[in-house]
């Protein structure tokens, strides 16, 4: 089952390193038990029109059912900004940190859109 959330620009952050995310494994199903999972994103299109901007699915997984599924993955750091990393290490949302953490979204999403195969995750 496909669960879909609209995530608010001030709850980004928190979205994406809190607890909100977390699954059991999407290929096995099985929860993380040894170490965090793999999280990926993946284009989304809505099924009906929404104000957010980036639209994304994400994906955990133990890293041997990545390996094991053949999933075709392109990694990028988590942290793409110094305040990333200063936002990232407090666990706080921060106006400075969220814009750049969208706008990498945006351009990550829109630049590859044509460079590589449907299905792609990040």
């Amino acid at each position: 089952m496909e669960v879909t959330t609209e995530v608010s620009f001030h709850n980004t952050l928190s979205c994406f390193w809190r607890t909100r995310l977390d699954t059991v494994c999407h290929t096995c199903h099985k929860p993380f038990v040894d170490g965090p999972p793999i999280r990926a994103i993946a284009p989304h299109e809505p099924k009906s029109p929404s104000a957010s901007k980036v639209h994304v699915r994400i994906f955990n997984r133990h890293f041997s059912c990545l390996e094991a599924s053949g999933t075709f993955f392109v990694p990028v750091s988590h942290i793409w900004d110094a305040s990333i990393g200063r936002a990232n290490e407090s666990k706080t949302h921060d106006d400075e940190a969220a814009s750049p953490l969208i706008a990498t979204l945006e351009a990550l999403l829109g630049g590859t859109e044509d460079a590589y195969d449907p299905g792609v995750e990040f």
